[in-house]
């Protein structure tokens, strides 16, 4: 019953430990190309906490959005009027 609401996050997770990787990652990959050296995103004092939060808002904007679209779609057209 609850695997629905475990799969996501678990999945979600998986995939951006892979992109924050610090030997395969896309995002070290990238940092690479530019002449940024590697950055320790999972695993570092200073940047685990930014990019948790950063992958946490990447996964629940878009289910905020529906929320919050589907509530003002359901208001009555009353109060603009007046």
């Amino acid at each position: 019953i609850l695997l629905p609401l475990v799969a996501t996050p678990v999945a979600v997770g998986m995939m951006w430990r892979l992109i924050f990787d610090p030997n395969i990652g896309f995002a070290n990959q990238l940092l690479h190309w530019f002449g940024i050296p590697p950055q320790p995103w999972l695993s570092g004092q200073a940047t685990a906490l930014p990019t948790l939060m950063f992958v946490d808002v990447w996964q629940w904007t878009p289910m905020i959005v529906l929320i919050l679209l589907a509530g003002l779609t359901s208001l009555s057209e009353e109060p603009d009027e007046a």
